[in-house]
């Protein structure tokens, strides 16, 4: 049967003389393994660790644990050090592509121009059938002046007139430009309600997807506030021009109208039944 050691009072250290617990015992304070003999029968030259090289103190412990705290102390400066150094180093690598984009966009933004000069030579080159151009002049018109009902609907009728001067044109583009007509008439009556010129162009634009109904209506409001055009040869084109749709679309509302571009150079004026469609200012 095995037995556990008794407990030894005056039991003490043989290296540093603190006191144990149990015979043979490890001392929990310097390490040092330790014989049975009692304090009393240790040695006087021995007792409390005289005459013997102590391997570790109280103070050498306190020395150990300031090394410590020193070198803990060593290694969080390094750390924080490397931290300067390389955490701007990865925020510019990772911010670099935003930074790309933000340059390119401020490089291709959009250059304040003046409202009348874009108008003016947008107009001009859509007359000349330069398209691509004039719709670009157009377009920063109405973005420099967003609440011009005017910029919208020449903008609008400019996609209108590419229409009726190409036919040749694929479905898929020819429906992107209906639907720019659309876009810029719907702008054009958020700012003037009654414009006469923005229910006209809308007519056609319901006229090119089939609506028949909401066109007639679009034109007969186009006559009804005619006579805010006050440009007398300009309201009887587009009073002419409504008035002749309405008639076709009422008697025959199924048949296709023929419609000609006023700027189209290349239209055949011989051809019957054929239909003015405004543009200009």
């Amino acid at each position: 049967m095995v037995t556990e050691p008794k407990k030894q009072v005056g039991m003490n250290c043989e290296n540093c003389g603190s006191p144990l617990d149990n015979t043979g015992e490890t001392c929990a304070f310097c390490g040092s393994r330790n014989s049975d003999l009692p304090l009393a029968d240790v040695p006087a030259q021995h007792q409390r660790g005289e005459a013997r090289e102590i391997t570790k103190t109280y103070d050498d412990s306190l020395r150990a644990i300031k090394a410590a705290v020193e070198h803990s102390d060593q290694v969080h400066k390094v750390e924080v050090r490397r931290s300067k150094i390389f955490l701007p180093l990865l925020a510019l690598l990772l911010g670099s592509p935003m930074l790309f984009l933000l340059f390119v966009s401020y490089k291709t933004r959009p250059i304040h121009a003046d409202f009348e000069e874009c108008i003016t030579s947008g107009v001009a080159a859509i007359i000349q059938g330069d398209y691509l151009q004039g719709k670009d002049f157009l377009a920063k018109a109405v973005f420099e002046r967003n609440e011009s009902a005017e910029g919208h609907i020449l903008y609008g009728s400019a996609f209108y007139a590419e229409i009726l001067e190409k036919p040749y044109l694929d479905p898929q583009k020819r429906k992107a430009l209906v639907y720019g007509v659309y876009r810029e008439m719907h702008f054009a009556q958020q700012t003037d309600p009654d414009n006469p010129q923005a229910h006209f162009f809308m007519g056609l634009h319901y006229y090119e997807e089939g609506e028949t109904a909401q066109a007639v209506t679009e034109f007969e409001a186009c006559i009804a506030y005619i006579s805010r055009i006050s440009h007398l040869a300009k309201r009887e084109r587009y009073s002419n021009a409504a008035n002749q749709i309405l008639e076709k679309l009422k008697a025959a509302p199924t048949e296709k109208l023929v419609l000609v571009s006023q700027i189209d150079d290349s239209r055949n004026d011989r051809e019957k039944n054929s239909i003015e469609v405004p543009y200009g200012r």
